[in-house]
């Protein structure tokens, strides 16, 4: 180690090391000079030419534009952006030529830098390599005419075969931080507004297409569809990587990204946008693992008010799928399917555990009723799970007009009758044993999220139940009961059950049975207490 050391200390004291670090240094020096030769002279190039190079960039700007641009300031940034010459311009405003009706600002900056290719500027040609946007506001506005401040650009012109071989102004870089982003759509009734801390997107172009992969960080102030039913993912910070594509002969921007944190969930996204004058059709589409609670809040509040009644424990499979028209004032329509897996399922009536289903909510239930609650549905399949331990299990139900809620399916259900002991605290029967089946159509109206009088069509059968009816002492055993609900009455078929030494059967029929039970329920219950009293030793 110490012979190392002593070897390592002659080369730095040699006359070798010390000639060439002198270089070196030199080398280095001399660079640094040449950079500040480069710098001063792009300095005294700016100061020597800038009301050219102004009035370059004013007439670059103008002649694309309807409308005014001012520029408060400008001034150029030393050794900012190098090798390219940074221009940063100050208290920016951009307007269309109708501002005076509407007064909404397109653009209103603090600062813009313009980072401008140096052999082009030489040759007194603005070619933009870079723009970054400061402490700005965007205001996108359109009118209920379809008026928009951003036709504020004029469409490009054909080039003549004379200047084809022209290259157009292209900007290839773009950076915005801390700027708030309003897109105001009078016409289709619509708001998105974003507040972004950061954005950055390099551009390359084939021809008049172009594509980028832009990073954004951001807060989502509004995504709103349908000011009247409010924001989607409102208040929630969005930050990922974005692929984004222009086909120019289509008009058409396409979107794709994976793993875009909105909130703390991740979702992968694919989307187009429309952008043509004649066309303004889009679609999103969304995946997803999330939880129940935290899907909902990304939901526009007609939907997240609904389902907020609702939670499930595990997170679920999701995909969401939006399409509809920018230009519209109805909402998008909407499609969401989701699949549970053992889970637990709390409702307003209580609690379903090992719960499994999958579900499709669509506000076009019905594709000739248009996009709305009243034409809104909610439709389950392959649902099983138990209730207060009883199992459950519906094909399929089909929940309708969520203006007034109906709910209609099958439901079966197949289990030890022991199980019933369990569902009431109240302990005014105890069962010993036996077997329960149920097959039962059944249609109720949701009022407030609550099951609202639920009727039925089928069949309920129970075999070999023993039980002790508490308030009479009443012991039965092998006890057999047969009942069918028809739309009219409950058929008693059968019911059999041993007390004692007796065997007693019943067979008959109760007219409106279901309006008995739920609008006279003190009658219903003076009924069973007579019937049971009956048969009691």
């Amino acid at each position: 180690m110490h012979t190392t050391l002593h070897n390592v200390t002659t080369f730095f004291q040699s006359a070798g090391f010390k000639k060439y670090a002198k270089r070196f240094g030199i080398f280095v020096i001399a660079l640094v000079g040449i950079l500040l030769l480069a710098c001063g002279g792009l300095a005294l190039y700016f100061n020597q030419n800038k009301s050219e190079i102004i009035a370059k960039i004013n007439t670059k700007i103008n002649e694309n534009i309807n409308g005014k641009f001012h520029i408060g300031d400008f001034q150029y940034k030393f050794l900012t952006g190098l090798p390219n010459f940074t221009l940063a311009l100050k208290d920016v405003e951009l307007k269309d030529n109708k501002w005076d009706t509407h007064h909404h600002t397109l653009l209103k900056a603090q600062e813009i830098e313009a980072r401008l290719n140096v052999w082009n500027l030489l040759r007194k040609e603005i070619n933009i390599h870079k723009i970054l946007i400061n402490d700005a506001d965007i205001y996108i506005y359109k009118t209920k005419d379809g008026y928009t401040n951003s036709d504020i650009f004029k469409p490009k012109k054909k080039k003549s075969p004379k200047n084809k071989s022209k290259p157009e102004t292209t900007i290839d870089e773009i950076d915005l931080n801390d700027v708030h982003i309003i897109i105001d759509n009078q016409l289709g009734n619509k708001l998105f507004d974003f507040g972004v801390h950061n954005l950055n997107s390099k551009v390359e172009y084939n021809g008049d297409d172009w594509n980028t992969d832009l990073f954004l960080d951001t807060q989502i102030n509004s995504l709103a569809f349908n000011t009247v039913h409010g924001s989607f993912a409102k208040q929630k910070e969005l930050k990922g990587t974005l692929a984004v594509s222009y086909q120019a002969d289509k008009q058409k921007i396409d979107v794709s990204t994976k793993n875009l944190k909105i909130g703390s969930d991740s979702f992968d996204i694919a989307a187009y946008f429309n952008v043509g004058k004649t066309n303004s059709l889009f679609g999103i589409n969304i995946n997803t693992r999330i939880l129940w609670s935290n899907a909902s809040h990304l939901l526009s509040g007609n939907i997240s008010s609904k389902l907020n009644r609702f939670d499930l424990k595990k997170p679920i499979n999701v995909n969401c799928d939006l399409k509809g028209d920018l230009n519209v004032h109805d909402d998008p329509k909407i499609v969401v399917q989701a699949v549970a897996k053992n889970n637990e399922l709390t409702i307003p009536d209580g609690r379903i555990d090992k719960c499994n289903f999958r579900g499709i909510f669509t506000n076009n239930f019905k594709p000739k009723n248009g996009f709305n609650d009243p034409n809104s549905a909610v439709i389950l399949t392959q649902f099983s799970g138990e209730y207060q331990n009883i199992p459950l299990s519906i094909p399929q139900v089909v929940i309708s007009n969520l203006e007034k809620p109906i709910a209609t399916g099958i439901v079966s259900s197949d289990f030890d009758i022991e199980r019933l002991n369990e569902v009431s605290n109240e302990k005014w029967i105890h069962f010993s044993e036996g077997h329960a089946k149920a097959n039962l159509k059944f249609q109720f109206d949701i009022v407030d999220l609550y099951i609202k009088k639920p009727k039925f069509i089928g069949n309920v059968d129970v075999d070999n139940a023993s039980f002790h009816y508490i308030p009479k002492n009443v012991h039965a055993v092998k006890t057999n009961i047969h009942l069918d609900f028809t739309e009219k009455a409950l058929l008693i078929k059968q019911i059999a059950y041993k007390h004692k030494k007796n065997t007693i059967f019943i067979e008959g029929k109760i007219d409106n049975f279901l309006n008995l039970y739920y609008d006279a329920p003190e009658s219903y219950g003076c009924e069973l207490e007579h019937l049971l009293s009956q048969y009691r030793s």
